[in-house]
């Protein structure tokens, strides 16, 4: 493991110049304006880090977009199962996972049109919550995607053609998401439909439920083209005051990669993609700040991922005064490809997160044994992904190590208030495994003593970050 030099660190643009590329309502809060205080058991952001009641939180996670899709049938319910216990088995804390899927022409969409939810959908949402819940789990739940896997803002834009209000403004292009009144307000309508939504397995609210860690407005949102910054700008503050005066109990997240705006050669640093990490995250009812790394995507090596990764730790610390979050982070690696250069760099971004004490990291994707999504796919009972596996499962220990408490949402409180109708839901439903690390280790090795390698395994067809696909008929 190298050392870093914490003072002379340089920033990714003096390394690689050829590349042409406050705190929510909580425990502590006071009563505003008739909300009544909650109880100490939302996770709040602070200027040193996140807390749970007077204790440091720190917040080792994953990312895994497919769990709403799969909760809507029983018979891929199980993967989410799978999911969730193997995080909790890896000693994570957050997952992050879309909250959205939009149109009807996608698998399991959750809004098939403008306010109109598929029930059967919703509950899969429900029983992720319910069962991260159990496990000691949160959530980081975005609203929308940026790009246009599960429909996306680009569906959005579809739907203001057929169900507009104003046939001499239609919505055309991905910028007009931010801008079009209808898009706006079907947005707004569907934050709605969901901080309001009745868990059916527990009873609680969303917007009341400590399960769920954070909202996030969206998956990587851009504005490419508006280098002034305005247009996403304006979205934000709109939208970030919008979603709290439903819930001020959650935190709120925006879901930005990290890209600056300032006079630059670089693209990540240009403004060219209408973000700014600073101006963005400095808007009022934004609790914590995010940034994700993808070196193949990005062109960038080690070095410079680690200087990426320390530059937002500084600016989010010294310029925003908030927490920062690793949000997403990968590195491509072929089913029979080593695994070294990936094992790697996640050690040395962990290392750099103990050093400079950062509240959290979520690595992209944990995901079922089954589930052939390729390259930035990690499945915990796949050999091949052991060393990285245990990797991340010793740094997250680590990270627990350092929280005071043990980060469990107690949702006893809420639960105890949900309809009597509802009582019996959680009777008899699947409790969580008890952990057996012989177990595991014997799940792990069992594809490998009884399936004979007849063949050299097939290298996965690439399958780049921004082109999420919906799951095949044969991975569902």
């Amino acid at each position: 493991m190298k050392a870093f030099t914490m003072l002379t660190t340089p920033t990714l643009e003096q390394l690689e110049p050829r590349l042409l590329l406050d705190g929510a309502a909580g425990a502590d809060s006071p009563a505003q304006d008739g909300v009544p205080e909650t109880p100490a058991v939302f996770v709040r952001a602070e200027e040193d880090g996140f807390k749970l009641g007077d204790h440091p939180f720190y917040a080792p996670g994953t990312n895994n977009y497919y769990l709403l899709t799969y909760g809507a049938s029983e018979e891929t319910r199980k993967y989410i199962d799978e999911v969730l216990e193997t995080a909790a088995e890896m000693n994570l804390k957050v997952i992050r996972a879309w909250a959205f899927c939009d149109g009807e022409d996608q698998w399991n969409a959750l809004q098939t049109a403008p306010g109109e939810y598929s029930e059967t959908v919703f509950c899969g949402l429900d029983y992720v919550i319910y069962r991260s819940g159990e496990l000691g789990l949160r959530l980081i739940l975005p609203f929308v995607n940026s790009l246009d896997d599960y429909g996306g803002m680009a569906q959005y834009v579809k739907w203001d053609a057929q169900y507009g209000t104003d046939p001499n403004q239609v919505a055309t292009r991905h910028n007009d998401f931010y801008t079009d009144a209808d898009t706006r307000q079907w947005y707004k309508d569907f934050v709605t439909a969901v901080l309001n939504r009745r868990n059916t397995y527990t009873g609680v609210l969303y917007k009341d439920d400590p399960t769920i860690f954070a909202w996030e407005l969206a998956n990587e949102p851009r504005a490419t083209g508006d280098k002034s910054g305005d247009i996403l700008q304006t979205w934000i503050e709109e939208m970030a005051a919008y979603v709290k005066s439903i819930d001020p109990n959650h935190m709120l997240t925006i879901g930005l990669e990290g890209l600056y705006n300032r006079r630059s050669r670089n693209w990540l640093y240009d403004g060219s993609e209408g973000t700014d990490f600073i101006r963005n995250h400095q808007v009022e009812g934004i609790d914590f700040a995010t940034v994700h790394i993808y070196p193949d995507e990005w062109d960038i090596d080690t070095d410079q991922c680690l200087a990426w990764y320390k530059e937002h730790i500084d600016d989010a610390r010294n310029k925003l005064h908030m927490p920062l979050i690793l949000e997403e982070f990968a590195l491509g690696v072929t089913a029979s490809g080593p695994r070294d250069q990936r094992d790697k760099l996640y050690a040395d971004l962990f290392e750099l997160a103990k050093q400079t004490d950062s509240a959290g990291w979520n690595f992209w994707m944990l995901a079922h044994k089954n589930h052939n999504h390729g390259e930035y796919s990690i499945r915990f009972y796949d050999q091949r992904d052991a060393s990285t596996v245990d990797i991340i499962s010793a740094a997250a220990a680590e990270m627990n190590a350092r929280s005071a408490g043990d980060g469990t949402p107690d949702t006893a409180d809420a639960r105890d208030q949900r309809p009597a109708a509802l009582a019996g839901e959680l009777v008899n439903k699947t409790e969580p495994p008890a952990a057996a690390s012989a177990y595991t280790n014997f799940l792990r090795l069992l594809p490998w003593i009884i399936v004979p390698v007849a063949v050299t395994a097939a290298v996965f067809a690439t399958a780049k970050r921004h082109r999420r696909a919906k799951p095949s008929p044969q991975t569902r």
